[in-house]
């Protein structure tokens, strides 16, 4: 039984490395964004007579541009599009008569994928730090770093959900690829994987608690940047552990109603 998950694992792992030079170009491609927003809001806060906008100085700020993008990286899986193609081709079919779960076998594959990308965001996060703490001064304790890294898991674990949720339109809808955009998009935002969600004004922020997706990217910035109380953060912890129990009720009964409309054709 145990094995079976192990592989799973390790096929995620051969898998984030078939295409070396796209994952580490993926990388890459992070500092181009990063660059443009940090002269933006080097601009902005020059001009502006207050240096706290939106309840950030600018160096909480910047750290939240850079650790944004980050998270931003880490937490994505691209899992919409894998399973469509399983929906449409056929390929759910092997994982109806054998003895392993989809649901199972997808969240292990994607966290072998994740290894990798988790040790290497790790790295450049610990960069981020020690550059928060020597250059801005920034009193981080150890105890807040702990508590940022369960954060950062279970903010992995709850965007898993969102996007195997979210996946499940595929059982209804023939072209699926434009709707996975827009929700990729939308879901970026709500998030504040673009910018932090305070812009958008307190009766949007306050909106906002009662989705999931600002307990992915927006919360877990805000626990390493110093916006958050160590108290506050546990409290964070616990709404993570309850919007993926949530996710998981919901993902088990779309699937388990979705399933009886899928025709296995293919595969």
């Amino acid at each position: 039984m145990n094995n079976k998950f192990a592989v799973s694992f390790s096929l995620g792992i051969q898998n984030s490395m078939e295409y070396r030079f796209n994952f580490f170009m993926g990388f890459a491609s992070l500092f181009f964004p990063i660059f443009i927003q940090l002269f933006l809001w080097k601009a902005v806060y020059s001009h502006a007579s207050n240096m706290n906008l939106y309840g950030y100085t600018y160096r909480q700020m910047i750290v939240y541009t850079i650790v944004a993008a980050l998270i931003s990286r880490l937490v994505a899986t691209g899992l919409e599009y894998d399973i469509n193609h399983d929906i449409k081709s056929g390929g759910l079919n092997k994982y109806l008569v054998r003895p392993i779960g989809y649901f199972p076998y997808k969240i292990c594959v994607y966290l072998g994928g994740k290894v990798l990308s988790f040790a290497i965001t790790l790295i450049m996060l610990l960069g981020v730090v020690l550059f928060m703490v020597y250059y801005f001064k920034a009193p981080i304790s150890v105890s807040r770093i702990l508590v940022f890294g369960v954060v950062l898991i279970l903010a992995v674990v709850l965007n898993f959900m969102i996007s195997f949720s979210v996946s499940a339109i595929a059982f209804w809808l023939t072209d699926v690829s434009y709707f996975f955009h827009v929700t990729a998009l939308l879901i970026q935002i709500f998030s504040g994987g673009i910018f932090p969600l305070d812009i958008f004004g307190a009766a949007w922020l306050a909106f906002f608690d009662y989705l999931p997706f600002k307990y992915t990217i927006y919360m877990p910035v805000n626990v390493i940047n110093g916006k958050l109380t160590l108290l506050q953060a546990l409290h964070v912890i616990e709404l993570q552990l309850l919007w993926i129990g949530l996710l998981l009720l919901l993902t088990r009964y779309i699937w388990t109603v979705a399933i009886k409309k899928y025709i296995a054709v293919g595969g």
